[in-house]
């Protein structure tokens, strides 16, 4: 095994300097256990992870796993440069919120204040709508890849700016819904820099970066800047093993800062020093945002703040092309864990939980107790027998989200099946609803039954939001002659670019710029999906010919995107193709 730097002693804060207290025998089997849950990647031969564990203001264990260059031979250590993805969006956030201090902005202006581009779609946008995810405007990056870009294409602000101002419809009316898109982000770097009349990268660097002592740090809004001591970024596949994964976003705001995680931890410790954003802005930071209806979300200032284990945590993660990274900040307990990882495949959310489940052991079980015995108090079990589960299974579908679910009984218990062997058990809360078991968080299933010219619904509710709702829909299968009429041009002014659907081999498939044919399956009538892409929906006019279809796919942060079926005069006939 590699066992590159570690410095469990080490105190990178000056200021309020804090000792050990810590057994060392103790601290050391902790240590080892920690070593185990990365054990797979602490080898020359892999990609890996930088870690750092903070608790009172001091890094007490830091340690890297795995290779930053395979073709270099280049281990990681605590001091390896990391394009750390979605993480990146406190800094943004954080860059926002010193721009209304210092009064350059307000965060209830509307947008178009500041992009005067951004057009109007009927439901005025604020900065601070931005900042929480509740504008409902479409996923920028994902957009972009159904336009037919891909990750190793050079995207720049202009580009993002381009599409976002194409925009003819919001996903949801602003302030309705949290509904995480990077769309929101992107838009903050470029009110940042109208502000303040600096790039962020110039404006994080001299009011964030430097004050903080992150000399390793910057937004890298330029692809082609050499960055010291960087890690290169794999993916892993069965037939080639690892390979590089490279792309050429110049755009930053919903990602683009790259750091270590000593660095990192330095940002860590300004939650508790307050010497950038100070006492009332950090409160903000850690704030959850609002929705028109007073609903409270777990969404604040480019984190989430959620109960874990009975603990409050402050968390983000980050996946972007070959990175996944995540931040846990446990502002009650002055402990975090900062990793940040160079593979794709790797579950960094689940490796940072398991470290910190070591370290709070104690806490967790406390809060836990506590929990179970409010449980015990409250317990009325519920027993449902099989047939009435029976009537509740079957296909349900969100237009909203462009979701289709799969309901269904075995062994006299009741599953919820999102894609072939990714499915949760639901456990009876009543004889109507039920708790998704294995599902982060708390996610509540409820029914109702059909009524007049309502379908039977399934509400999903996350966490006291909202609930999503699902249709029941009956599954439908296609003969190949009947795919025919679906067949054609599409066009969407949203993303400029054409789909054309054909029949290949008895399968309807669809093609796109640069990408690679898509065999869509049919779902229920007119609906065919893609586990990837999402669910197409045709649209039949008043003589129930094909008019177009919507594209939704609400786990990629865009819903009913339109396109239009394209028609042509045969020269010498009055007949529409």
């Amino acid at each position: 095994m590699l066992a590159f730097i570690l410095a469990p002693t080490l105190n990178y804060f000056p200021q309020n300097p804090i000792k050990s207290s810590g057994n060392q025998a103790s601290d050391g089997l902790l240590t080892g256990k920690v070593d185990e849950i990365f054990s797979q990647w602490d080898t020359p031969n892999s990609p890996g992870c930088a870690l750092a564990i903070v608790k009172d203001g001091r890094i007490i264990y830091e340690r890297g796993y795995g290779m930053a260059s395979l073709e270099n031979n280049i281990p990681i250590t605590p001091k390896s440069v990391f394009d750390i993805a979605s993480t990146s969006k406190q800094f943004t956030a954080m860059a926002v919120l010193l721009l209304s201090q210092q009064r350059k902005l307000s965060l209830d202006d509307d947008v178009r204040k500041h992009v005067p581009e951004l057009p109007d779609v009927g439901s005025p946008i604020t900065i601070r709508q931005l900042i929480y995810h509740t504008n409902g405007l479409r996923d920028s990056y994902y957009m972009l890849e159904l336009a037919g870009w891909r990750y190793d294409d050079e995207i720049r602000e202009e580009d993002i700016l381009a599409l976002i101002t194409r925009t003819k419809e919001l996903n949801h009316k602003s302030g309705e819904e949290h509904s995480y898109t990077n769309a929101g982000y992107s838009l903050l770097a470029l009110v940042i820099k109208r502000a303040s009349g600096q790039s962020l990268r110039d404006y994080a660097e001299t009011n964030i970066f430097k004050p903080l002592g992150m000399l390793n740090t910057q937004f890298r809004d330029d692809h082609t800047v050499v960055v010291k001591d960087r890690t290169l970024s794999y993916d892993l596949s069965n037939d080639r093993g690892f390979s590089l994964s490279i792309g050429a976003v110049d755009t930053v705001g919903p990602n683009g800062v790259f750091t270590t995680v000593e660095d990192f931890a330095r940002w860590n410790q300004n939650f508790y020093e307050k010497k950038v954003g100070g006492e009332a802005g950090l409160k903000e930071m850690m704030t959850p945002g609002t929705l028109n209806d007073g609903t409270k979300i777990s969404y604040a200032f480019g984190l989430r703040v959620e109960n874990y284990k009975g603990l409050r945590m402050v968390w983000h993660s980050g996946a972007g092309v070959g990175t996944r990274t995540t931040y846990l900040l446990f502002p009650d307990h002055q402990f975090s864990v900062i990793l940040f990882c160079n593979l794709t495949s790797m579950n960094m959310d689940a490796l940072a939980r398991q470290v910190a489940d070591l370290y709070l052991a104690n806490q967790f079980e406390q809060a836990q107790e506590s929990g179970r015995t409010t449980a015990a108090q409250q317990a009325n079990p519920v027993k449902v027998s099989e047939s009435a589960l029976s009537k509740v299974a079957g296909l349900y579908f969100s237009s909203d989200y462009g979701l289709a679910r799969r309901i269904y009984v075995k062994n006299g218990k009741l599953f919820y099946l999102r894609s072939a062997d990714n499915e949760s058990e639901l456990s009876p809360l009543g004889h109507d609803r039920f708790l998704m078991t294995g599902a982060p968080g708390r996610t509540e299933i409820a029914f109702k039954m059909a009524q007049s010219a309502l379908p039977q619904q399934m509400l999903l509710i996350s966490n006291d939001g909202k609930p999503t709702v699902f249709d029941s829909v009956e599954p439908a299968s296609y003969a190949p002659e009947r795919l025919t009429e679906l067949t054609g041009n599409y066009y969407s002014e949203e993303l400029d670019a054409t789909y054309t659907l054909v029949v290949w081999k008895g399968e309807l498939v669809l093609r796109r710029k640069k990408w690679t044919d898509i065999k869509l399956k049919a779902v229920f009538t007119d609906a065919f999906k893609d586990d990837y892409l999402g669910v197409i929906k045709f649209i039949r006019d008043p003589r129930k010919h094909i008019k177009g279809f919507t594209l939704s796919n609400g786990n990629r942060g865009v819903r009913r995107l339109r396109f239009s079926k394209q028609t042509r005069y045969v020269v010498g006939s009055r007949r529409l193709l």
